[in-house]
């Protein structure tokens, strides 16, 4: 049965998984994806919802297990050059498409400018999933810029990711 997007949202839709997106936002496919592997960038102005996929069993061997695989994506961020701080607001279970999903939100405090005097903050929300059916792991997550939560932005995060199918 074909998905129908809201109103405001268009299908992006490609090697058997979808989701919608908002229909002012551009689409940005990292040129080294494929069916195996890759990421797509949804964009605007501040905000990007990114959602990246590979394969389960790579992942499974790297990280063992769901919560770890979080747990190492958390630790990457934090470890970014410009990292001063990463606060996590939120961790719980979920469901995505009838699957066991971890959601993260956490807060990035940035060293920006000549010999980082200055901070900025990022907020960033996550969930990733392992679809054994497809043979696949999943993650979607955004990061806006500021220091005050954009109103509205949450909610099409929220709908980005009631909409996700991995198959």
């Amino acid at each position: 049965m074909q998905q129908v997007p809201a109103k405001g949202y268009e299908l992006f839709s490609m090697y058997g998984f979808s989701i919608d997106y908002p229909d002012t936002w551009e689409v940005e496919l990292n040129p080294k994806s494929e069916r195996t592997g890759g990421d797509v960038v949804f964009k605007t102005l501040r905000h990007r919802v990114f959602l990246s996929w590979g394969l389960l069993d790579s992942a499974e061997k790297k990280y063992g297990s769901l919560d770890k695989h979080v747990d190492a994506s958390i630790q990457k961020v934090r470890k970014g050059g410009d990292v001063r701080k990463l606060e996590t607001l939120e961790r719980t279970s979920a469901s995505m498409n009838g699957h066991k999903a971890i959601f993260s939100h956490y807060r990035v405090t940035l060293g920006v400018s000549f010999y980082a005097m200055r901070t900025a903050y990022r907020e960033v929300s996550s969930v990733h999933l392992h679809c054994e059916k497809t043979g696949k792991f999943f993650v979607l997550y955004e990061s806006i810029m500021g220091s005050d939560t954009v109103t509205g932005l949450e909610t099409i995060f929220g709908h980005m990711k009631d909409t996700f199918r991995c198959h």
